[in-house]
């Protein structure tokens, strides 16, 4: 019962922090990277890639 328990607490904490990052990268500029590429709006590429 309690790894159950357990075991719900992280799943639940896994998807509360990947739905935060998802809102995250889409409110910083992913949408107005795809349809306005301005050059400023590739800060996120420089990131993610090497």
């Amino acid at each position: 019962m309690k790894r159950d328990t357990k075991f719900f607490a992280i799943a639940s904490a896994v998807i509360a922090l990947a739905v935060v990052l998802g809102m995250i990268v889409l409110s910083s500029g992913v949408l107005s990277l795809i349809f306005d590429p301005e050059p400023e709006g590739y800060w996120l590429l420089r990131i993610v890639g090497p």
